[in-house]
């Protein structure tokens, strides 16, 4: 999942509590401010937007595909 200024939803509250802030579900100015200064910390692309490689140095798995098959009878 590809978040950035704009996205809203339950997976920008996930992030918001990994970078500390109040997590209300929008990606706005101080969520992108907060997500720049994470992935410096973190030695990441600072671009204040949280793709694949920021998911994963936070530790979270973002592969739905594993999370989401159903199997039928």
């Amino acid at each position: 999942m590809l978040l950035k200024k704009g996205s809203k939803g339950a997976e920008v509250k996930e992030w918001q509590k990994v970078i500390g802030t109040a997590a209300d579900g929008i990606f706005g100015a101080n969520t992108e401010k907060l997500t720049i200064e994470w992935q410096k910390a973190n030695n990441l692309t600072a671009d204040g937007i949280v793709g694949p490689a920021t998911w994963e140095a936070a530790g979270i798995d973002t592969d739905l595909s594993a999370s989401t098959s159903v199997e039928e009878d």
